[in-house]
């Protein structure tokens, strides 16, 4: 698995604005939406797993068990993995209006979801993009 940088995001996204051929040259190339519909996302440290390989997560009034990869010394689990469950654990969305840049998350997993064990990592991840100038819509 190849990691996802800044350097290599912009890499993608030049390579894909880029005319291929057979293209018609009078044409811009340019984006409106890009979505994120598959993350791998780390758990929280000392997350409770019911055994070294699975994670236990509430899916509507049951559970599904997803598998846990560990990379660097920290869990991380990834979806969606099955038709139980049918969204990654955060997906994100970047679209593009004339002069306004939205980005939208969408957190699935109640671990990542308010009051859950780790969504104070995500609102410090939040605040810094707040702290760079963006603007909380909702």
């Amino acid at each position: 698995m190849g990691k996802i940088d800044k350097a290599s995001s912009f890499r993608f996204v030049k390579g894909a604005l880029q005319h291929q051929e057979g293209d018609r040259l009078d044409l811009p190339i340019g984006w409106q939406e890009i979505q994120f519909k598959s993350m791998l996302v780390r758990l929280p440290d000392n997350p409770h797993l019911d055994d070294a390989d699975s994670f236990r997560l509430g899916y509507g009034d049951g559970f599904v068990y997803q598998r846990v990869e560990k990379f660097n010394n920290a869990s991380w689990v990834y979806g969606p993995v099955s038709p139980k469950t049918q969204y990654s654990p955060i997906e994100y969305r970047i679209s593009r209006e004339p002069e306004v840049l939205s980005f939208q998350i969408s957190i699935y997993w109640s671990t990542w979801a308010e009051n859950g064990p780790d969504h104070e990592n995500i609102a410090g991840r939040v605040a810094a993009l707040l702290d760079n100038g963006w603007v909380k819509s909702r």
